[in-house]
């Protein structure tokens, strides 16, 4: 168990709604949907600066992952133990090396045997601490409490219990594994068999070949000029770490963005009877080979593929893995990241990348998978890829607009049709991927919409009405219950996107989900957080002025209630536009052709601009207690 000896007092106060009507969210899948691309969110359009002031906001708000998150703010923040500076790329490296180690940098982590929490995995009275500093599931919060216990007087040079000396004064390359070590030692303190101080110093020396040249060289928030690490040029790794190809992409694009590079090297496909099916239609190429079996999974990928595949890498860097697993067992999806991750500084380091491909399309219910799983899949694996070395390749995108049934098996499974399997072949080989933001706050490079709340972080539709994201990089990680508006909120959300719409003022998520949060909208079965409560918008009607009124699951109903100007609030489970694992969303009006508008803040429903035939909306799964009425009073 790990020793933390800095001792907090706190009350920790804890109220437990329960609810017989629930929203439910898989407890083994956190990630909801395609949510790193966002919907509704048009905030690219606005200054960059908006949202948290804060030298730590502004960090984050520039970065396209946890990871650059974390070095942008350790090299912009003021650390009085180190003389009043920022640190530098070395400092800030070995203290991410040990982040990486401890929690893959990911806010949400809790060890299940010791209740460690968080990206640096608090536990007893320093976890009190964290969770007594705000809304402790925020990655902000977690990097300021972070940065607070850093410099604080513990740590500071030549004091306490193991000397932190040799990290402050960490300046070039070679002093990167000692300091490594020493934050290890100091602020870590893992036990033996958990130290893993090799492997810490690799992930420590792949953070600092990244980030080195983003240390600021802008005026921050509190007006202190920060000038880059005076050692970023150099190129020469630290000799300590005895690994030469231990390095990431200094852009950390988990996402291979449309390109026109095509893959001309030697390519080594690796996957299931998908995989098989590809090389049958592409036969031709002599620089691929092949390691696929029918029907397999992470099981066969981790006890035979990978032997195999590094085999033939060998002493080669000229090689590219094309992964693609994952639809034969869509649950194993944290297992599938977090090898791949070992493996990129591992056995596979020696590749020159390792193109993880997305789980491509099925026709919903034929087979074990469903698109929403597959969907909700593919974001998870995208988000889950910690070296930008593993690239995310979405051929779902691509071939979804342009699947037809006759393209596939009975089984709606696999493509018998040799023209989408050379498809998928030609995309990975010419360069021609679909771009996507890999950024998991939700900041969108997309193209902007014009409209006068521009600056909203919101669609303006043609009949006035306002739609939001989840994803949405203002309120994202806010808490909701022990989740995250990203994760969970997709019922407070909604009600954001009908309040507004409603009542003509802009109510933001993170306003109706601190609401949910203070009333009784997370929803708990058995002592577990499942989601939203049914009785979501009542709750909203104690405090906004609306009426509503629960109505049945009939068409000809919610068709009135839109007719009356009124929209309405609904929850599900299966197909679009709910999920599998449940999803609440809005109807927010009708279209010339008497199809339904939907709010979907997860994004999902991007592609078709929100619209649905009402015979795909009453089969998809629709929860009869949930489905409300919401006019305004």
């Amino acid at each position: 168990m790990r020793l933390r000896k800095k001792i907090y007092l706190s009350i920790a106060l804890a109220t437990v709604v329960l609810s017989p009507n629930i929203s439910a969210i898989s407890e083994n899948q956190k990630t909801i949907f395609n949510y790193s691309i966002p919907y509704f969110n048009i905030e690219s359009c606005t200054d960059s600066s908006s949202g948290s002031t804060s030298d730590i906001g502004q960090a984050i708000n520039m970065a396209s992952s946890n990871a650059e998150a974390v070095f942008r703010a350790l090299t912009t923040h003021p650390f009085a133990n180190n003389g009043g500076k920022p640190m530098n790329a070395i400092q800030a490296a070995a203290l991410m090396g040990n982040l990486q180690q401890e929690s893959r940098i990911n806010p949400a982590a809790v060890n299940r045997s010791s209740g460690a929490t968080g990206i640096a995995q608090w536990l007893g009275g320093r976890l009190e601490g964290l969770k007594n500093s705000g809304d402790y599931t925020k990655l902000e919060t977690q990097i300021n409490f972070l940065i607070f216990e850093v410099d604080s007087s513990y740590y500071a040079p030549g004091t306490r219990h193991y000397n932190m000396d040799s990290f402050w004064n960490a300046v070039t390359p070679e002093d990167l594994g000692e300091a490594t070590v020493a934050f290890e030692k100091a602020f870590e303190r893992a036990g033996l068999s958990e130290a893993n101080f090799q492997q810490r110093k690799q992930y420590a020396l792949g953070f600092y070949n990244a980030y080195k040249n983003l240390a600021p060289t802008t005026t921050t928030a509190s007006g202190i000029t920060l000038a880059r690490d005076p050692d970023a040029h150099l190129e020469n790794e630290p000799a300590n770490l005895g690994e030469s190809n231990t390095s990431l992409p200094a852009d950390d694009a988990n996402t291979i963005q449309s390109s026109s590079i095509a893959v001309n090297d030697p390519v080594i496909w690796v996957g299931d009877s998908r995989t098989n099916s590809i090389k049958n239609a592409n036969s031709g190429n002599a620089k691929d080979s092949w390691v696929a079996k029918d029907s397999s999974g992470y099981d066969w990928f981790n006890n035979s593929a990978i032997a195999t595949v590094s085999q033939q890498i060998g002493n080669s860097t000229d090689k590219t893995i094309v992964f693609a697993f994952g639809v034969n067992d869509l649950s194993n999806q944290s297992k599938y990241t977090n090898r791949l991750n070992e493996l990129s500084i591992g056995e596979w380091k020696n590749a020159k990348q390792i193109l993880v491909m997305s789980v491509n399309p099925v026709i919903d219910g034929k087979n074990n998978a469903s698109n929403a799983s597959i969907e909700s899949f593919n974001a998870a694996m995208k988000q889950g890829l910690n070296n930008p070395k593993l690239k995310f390749v979405d051929t779902y995108t691509q071939l979804k607009s342009i699947l037809k049934p006759s393209d596939y098996d009975a089984q709606g499974l696999h493509y018998t049709n040799n023209e989408i399997n050379k498809k998928i072949y030609a995309i990975i080989r010419s360069g021609n991927y679909t771009s996507s933001s890999s950024n998991p706050t939700g900041n969108s490079s997309a193209s902007c919409n014009n409209s006068d709340n521009s600056g909203s972080g919101a669609t303006q539709f043609s009949n006035g009405s306002t739609g939001y994201a989840q994803g949405d990089r203002r309120w994202a990680n806010q808490a909701y219950g022990p989740s995250t508006a990203i994760e969970a909120a997709c019922g407070p959300t909604a009600m954001a996107s009908i309040l507004t719409s409603l009542l003509g003022k802009e109510i933001l998520p993170s306003e109706t989900i601190k609401y949910a949060n203070e009333n009784g909208g997370p929803a708990y079965n058995g002592g577990r957080f499942v989601g939203s409560t049914w009785g979501l918008p009542e709750i909203f009607a104690r405090k906004y002025p609306i009426r509503v009124q629960k109505i049945h699951a009939n068409q000809q109903k919610i068709n009135q209630t839109l007719d009356d100007g009124g929209m309405i609030w609904l929850c599900g489970k299966g197909s679009l536009p709910f999920s599998d694992v449940g999803h609440c969303i809005g109807i927010r009006g009708r279209d010339s052709n008497n199809n339904w508008l939907v709010y979907d803040s997860s994004t999902r429903s991007n592609s078709r601009n929100g619209v649905y035939t009402q015979r795909e909306i009453m089969s998809a799964g629709i929860h009869d207690g949930s489905v409300t009425a919401i006019f305004k009073q």
